[in-house]
């Protein structure tokens, strides 16, 4: 009976060494380098255009293939009942996409370098992704890739945010927050407990909580720049001040008035003389007091915005959205 290779048994720990001698890692880490580094100047060349849609670039296609990949075992995993011994085993899939995570954090930060430095920060560029890196590696020697691959839907919130930052119509604040919430909070906090309790890695809870807490940074910081977009957008409202200064016509004085009634009292004598006098006092009369209520002082007039305009008022200043600097805090 043929003995199987010591990394096709799920109880034994690997070496580093003997993780990069399975065949499947160096071909996946191959694939994901060519595969992604291809992807990413073709976008280049054809779609990303400014350095925030280039940073964006390999985000958005690590987080699409991760939950891609995530989902059915994520269904398979929910619907036997939250089996924790689903979150313990190894298969080229699963192998093969903790290699292709592991690629993507190596190009963001080799590629985002030279493309995109000022995105890439100390906290969540070179610390996060390397501490990623390590504990990738360290499941793939604990042979518990499944793990990553069933927890991966985390990517999805990811996938909302890269689109909403490549392009600024298909946002959703509401839905990346919801889903941010749900996944990255509330399930993770169960996780880190199932995982305790039930996963044959005794540490493996440690490395959940030691990501938790990033977690809740983010969304802190989510929430509170909400907020403060929210009590800007309605704090002043638009407003159009309108001044009109114009000069006193020369026909229109101020003591009009008083000689056009005498001259109308002074002419009672004949009456189509008077028809016109009175007519013409009036229409002075008229125009004096119109004039003295327009340009007397300079008017300011208070135009409220039509609804319409508000509401594109408020579009706009939600478009400089927190979105783009959850993982630049």
């Amino acid at each position: 009976m043929a003995t199987l290779p010591i990394y096709y048994i799920t109880s034994t720990k690997l070496t580093l060494s003997q993780v990069v001698c399975q065949p499947i890692v160096p071909l996946s880490f191959a694939a994901s380098f060519l595969g992604l580094g291809l992807y990413f100047y073709l976008s280049l060349a054809l779609v990303a255009k400014t350095e925030k849609q280039i940073s964006w670039v390999l985000t958005f296609a690590s987080s699409v293939v991760c939950t891609i990949v995530s989902i059915p075992y994520y269904m398979r995993f929910w619907r036997s009942g939250w089996d924790m011994q689903l979150l313990g085993t190894e298969s080229a899939v699963h192998t093969a996409l903790v290699c292709f995570f592991i690629t993507y954090l190596v190009l963001d930060l080799t590629l985002g370098s030279m493309y995109y430095r000022r995105r890439i920060t100390i906290a969540t560029g070179w610390i996060h992704h390397s501490i990623y890196i390590v504990i990738l590696f360290w499941l793939m020697r604990c042979r518990s890739a499944s793990f990553f691959t069933v927890n991966a839907i985390l990517e999805l919130p990811t996938v909302i945010l890269a689109v909403g930052s490549m392009r600024a119509r298909w946002r959703s604040d509401l839905l990346f927050a919801s889903t941010f919430f749900a996944l990255r909070l509330v399930y993770h906090a169960w996780m880190i407990s199932a995982v305790k309790k039930e996963h044959r890695i005794e540490s493996l809870w440690l490395v959940a909580v030691l990501v938790f807490p990033l977690h809740v940074y983010w969304f802190y910081g989510i929430v509170i720049l909400q907020v403060k977009r929210i009590r800007s957008a309605f704090s002043s409202p638009v407003m159009e001040v309108v001044t009109q200064d114009a000069k006193m016509p020369p026909l229109l004085h101020s003591d009009s008035g008083s000689s056009s009634s005498s001259s109308s009292s002074g002419s009672s004598s004949n009456n189509t003389s008077e028809d016109e006098d009175d007519t013409s006092t009036a229409c002075k009369a008229a125009a004096l007091a119109a004039y003295q209520q327009r340009h007397s002082t300079p008017t300011t007039t208070t135009t409220w915005p039509s609804k319409a305009i508000v509401v594109e008022h408020r579009r706009r200043r939600y478009k400089s959205s927190f979105l783009d600097k959850v993982y630049t805090i």
